[in-house]
């Protein structure tokens, strides 16, 4: 199982990719804008169909990420 992790602001998120032993695989910073969000998403939904996603919550800025998982059947879990 693969995990992604983002760290969300008002502009742009940073994203780190883990595995199930926590060894950081791959970071990215996207823009907070649902094309970016959404191409993140399925190309690493691609590569590891087991995905899940860990998202800070930040204001109403995470909520586009877990709108985006629902519609694309990725566990969330949004944290403190």
């Amino acid at each position: 199982m693969f995990t992604l992790g983002f760290d969300v602001a008002k502009d742009h998120h940073d994203v780190a990719l883990t595995n199930k032993s926590g060894q950081l695989k791959q970071r990215w910073q996207i823009a907070n804008t649902i094309p970016a969000i959404e191409e993140l998403l399925l190309s690493v939904k691609l590569r590891h169909p087991k995905l899940q996603v860990g998202c800070e919550a930040t204001g109403s800025y995470h909520q586009l990420v877990m709108a985006l998982c629902l519609k694309h059947d990725i566990p969330c879990h949004v944290l403190n």
